[in-house]
């Protein structure tokens, strides 16, 4: 009898711990794709995005973060979230630019953004100009939550260092598929070859590309300064990336629950602004130990300036949007 009363006692705590669960479990489960190491800091914000949507829900959702590829390179999982087998991603906008929609490709100018205007960009991008922009891609299912950031853009290469543009003469060099940023070293003297991120190490290891160009925590954090032995400061492009969820899935969601993640999206960005911009000294002075890092000589900045104003003569054909072209060029230029 002592036994049997056990048992349904056991029994009893075993049914109230499985319905707790089930109660506790979160009613809205996002799967968030990103491409980089877990302390990267694009990585950042996706900790962060999961940090501040579970706390404001009260855990009614939750965020599966996966990273370092996990569920494919930036291609595939921009093309997951529109065709929602994933929730949310991020990528360069350099991928939005030419897989979805290419006013995206005002964003991609070279020398556009520099370190005296960053904050009137970001004025641009999260206003009305931005959210105008943001809402291209709802033609293509996907919403845009939130531009973060990559950073300026660096060239390493395997063969010689690089002080202007003609150091770059015939060297292949790997480009984001980008139509810009393609055609903007093609201008520069180099043979650009586009190639998605995650076959990015293995080409370099190969010899199959002389060298790539990235922001410096990528550059540092995915060592490529084991097959790199120059890389200049060029800072050619500053690149942000997107935050995209697909349309279908917020838009099923209730307004308290689409404030949250609405809330979240923003505050996580400007976290991921302040990561990214602080950690780039630091990944400069470790790199600095691992191969030679040239600071442009003035007169070599001045020279790929020269060079860049082609793609200001070809912009408006490539956007389409004289208006928006006017409005970041009037900003930022």
């Amino acid at each position: 009898m002592k036994s049997k009363k056990l048992f349904i006692a056991a029994l009893i705590l075993l049914l109230v711990a499985f319905f707790s669960a089930d109660l506790l479990a979160a009613t809205y489960t996002i799967r968030f794709a990103g491409q980089q190491p877990p302390d990267h800091p694009l990585t950042a914000y996706q900790w962060k995005f999961k940090e501040l949507a579970e706390e404001y829900s009260d855990g009614e959702i939750e965020v599966k973060v996966y990273h370092s590829n996990q569920l494919g390179g930036n291609t595939e999982a921009n093309e997951a979230v529109r065709d929602g087998s994933i929730q949310m991603a991020y990528s360069s906008i350099a991928y939005i630019s030419s897989n979805f929609n290419p006013k995206f490709y005002i964003t991609n100018l070279p020398f556009l953004v520099t370190r005296n205007n960053v904050d009137d960009f970001y004025e641009l991008v999260d206003g009305e100009v931005g959210q105008r922009l943001g809402k291209e891609l709802e033609k293509n299912n996907i919403r845009l939550m939130a531009y973060i950031q990559l950073g300026f853009r660096n060239v390493t290469n395997s063969v010689r260092p690089v002080l202007e543009p003609n150091d770059l003469e015939g060297l292949k060099i790997r480009l984001q598929p980008n139509e810009v940023h393609v055609e903007s070293f093609r201008a520069f003297g180099a043979n650009p070859i586009s190639m998605d991120w995650s076959e990015v190490y293995s080409a370099l290891q190969q010899g199959v590309i002389d060298g790539q160009e990235n922001p410096i925590d990528i550059i540092y954090l995915n060592n490529f300064f084991e097959t790199q032995d120059y890389c200049t400061l060029t800072g050619h492009f500053f690149d942000i990336g997107g935050v995209y969820m697909n349309l279908d899935f917020y838009n099923n969601l209730p307004e308290d629950i689409k404030e949250i993640i609405n809330k979240a999206g923003f505050e996580a960005a400007q976290y991921q602004r302040q990561v990214s911009t602080e950690s780039e000294k630091e990944y400069i002075e470790k790199l600095k130990e691992k191969m030679e890092v040239i600071d442009l000589p003035e007169e070599g900045l001045k020279k790929f300036q020269e060079k860049s104003e082609v793609m200001y003569e070809k912009i408006r054909d490539i956007v389409k949007d004289d208006q928006l072209v006017d409005d970041f060029l009037n900003a930022l230029r």
